[in-house]
């Protein structure tokens, strides 16, 4: 489970205060949903590419963080 975004409590450098509300109740989705997916991608990928690469390693235990 990846959890990538929550809550901010401030708009990203591109946008204004108020444009930032105005994206977030447009309809057209939450303001901070493409820095969660980049977020999601990042993580997920580097996680994903690991266990692919080392299954042999990980398919009975879980990988240690290092």
């Amino acid at each position: 489970m990846l959890r990538t975004a929550s809550n901010f409590t401030m708009q990203p450098p591109s946008l204004s205060a108020a444009d930032n509300l105005k994206l977030e109740s447009s309809g057209d989705g939450y303001a901070a949903m493409n820095a969660a997916i980049e977020a999601a991608y990042r993580v997920g990928s580097q996680v994903t590419d690991y266990i692919v690469k080392h299954w042999n390693e990980v398919q009975h235990s879980i990988p240690k963080a290092h």
